[in-house]
């Protein structure tokens, strides 16, 4: 079976990906987010929040790239993270304001991925060394 990559070549599948799908990615959890109740709305955008501000951080500080097609070392992979650990985590916190057995749900949640849900905390954490000066920082202050 011939890929879309094979028959068009990384670079023009790069170029789709850019141009048409991911746009049409970010309309569609626009929707979907739009379409939740108020308070799942302000989970997905406190999640959306906390996610863009880590990988602030990790591109400044810890020398990563965003990408959005082809992954490569000390890449992030724009909105994984968000989709895997920040969107089911903050949905969950938000719909435990609507009732309390969803409080349950976000205890097997976190019992049953406990590894995968602390990365973005010890990755936090990890901002506070001085080793992981930042870079934007360092610029204004013209030490770079």
């Amino acid at each position: 079976t011939k890929t879309f990559i094979q028959r068009f070549g990384v670079e023009r599948t790069k170029d789709v990906a850019r141009a048409g799908i991911f746009p049409l990615e970010c309309l569609l959890l626009a929707l979907i987010v739009g379409s939740l109740p108020l308070a799942g709305i302000g989970g997905a955008l406190a999640g959306l929040a906390l996610y863009l501000w880590l990988v602030w951080h990790k591109t400044d500080r810890f020398d990563m790239t965003i990408t959005i097609v082809q992954p490569r070392p000390r890449s992030v992979i724009l909105l994984h993270e968000y989709y895997d650990i920040f969107l089911p985590v903050a949905l969950l916190v938000a719909g435990s304001f609507l009732s309390a057995w969803t409080l349950l749900l976000l205890a097997a949640h976190l019992a049953l991925f406990p590894a995968r849900n602390w990365i973005p905390v010890a990755e936090a954490w990890r901002l506070r060394d001085p080793r992981f000066e930042s870079r934007r920082a360092n610029r204004r202050r013209g030490t770079l």
